[in-house]
């Protein structure tokens, strides 16, 4: 009921595979049957209120562990009635700038059936009632060979709240300083943007060429500033139009 009532357009959950014992494996013991219950409760909401929103998505993480049953998160997404997945490929949370091979990383003695999967997932886009968001040529590329950004945009179109502290997205050096500019309950959004400190770490995230495969560096709205500027101010017109409406 809270949820409903606070008109939310979208609501996300993760979940990695549409195995119980892959999932729980990796996010915690009964986790995948108290998502199943929740999508139960708000799918059951939805028809009672006869409601459109909020719209259900995930994001699931491709890894070793849950290559082999990704595609079928497909069929899954369709059964809980979610219309949006996207798929993730695996980045250590403490190494975001990296590719750091670990029990997760896809051994490379599975890189074709990487390759089949991502082939057989991107020949669903457009065939399924669900949105599937996926960069499989990038993906492809991350696990078989160094992934070069030619520009990232993160810190231009992220913001993070961990805990009470912004960050703008990348960790960066393991350095309190480097991290964290303000606190949400006691800094404006436009006050932290302007600190002489966000800025140069916004540049540093810019000018940076490491291998990642962040969302927000392999989408192809990061490709050009010019370009997510513009994306904005189409979204902003199209909100002013339906309002007028």
């Amino acid at each position: 009921d809270k949820l409903f009532d606070l008109e939310l357009t979208t609501l996300g959950i993760s979940i990695d595979s549409p195995n119980p014992n892959i999932h729980n494996s990796l996010r915690g013991e009964g986790v995948f049957e108290r998502i199943i219950e929740a999508l139960d409760y708000i799918n059951a909401e939805k028809a009672r209120r006869n409601a459109k929103y909020p719209l259900l998505g995930t994001l699931s993480i491709l890894m070793d562990q849950t290559l082999d049953t990704i595609y079928d998160m497909l069929d899954f997404c369709i059964r809980y009635n979610l219309s949006e997945i996207s798929i993730q490929p695996y980045v250590c949370n403490s190494d975001l700038r990296g590719q750091r091979r670990d029990e997760f990383w896809i051994k490379e003695d599975r890189i074709p059936l990487l390759q089949d999967t991502l082939n057989r997932i991107k020949e669903k886009k457009g065939k399924v009632p669900l949105d599937i968001n996926i960069e499989s040529d990038k993906i492809y590329n991350y696990f078989t060979r160094p992934l070069y950004v030619d520009k990232c945009y993160a810190g231009f179109t992220r913001v993070l709240v961990v805990g009470k502290k912004i960050n703008f997205v990348c960790n960066g050096p393991n350095d309190e300083k480097y991290q964290h500019f303000g606190m949400v309950d006691k800094d404006s959004i436009n006050e932290v943007w302007s600190l002489e400190k966000a800025s140069f770490f916004r540049n540093s995230i810019k000018s940076c060429r490491n291998s990642c495969a962040q969302f927000c560096s392999i989408r192809p709205s990061s490709d050009s500033l010019v370009d997510i500027h513009q994306r904005l101010l189409d979204k902003h017109s199209l909100f002013l139009l339906f309002r007028e409406i």
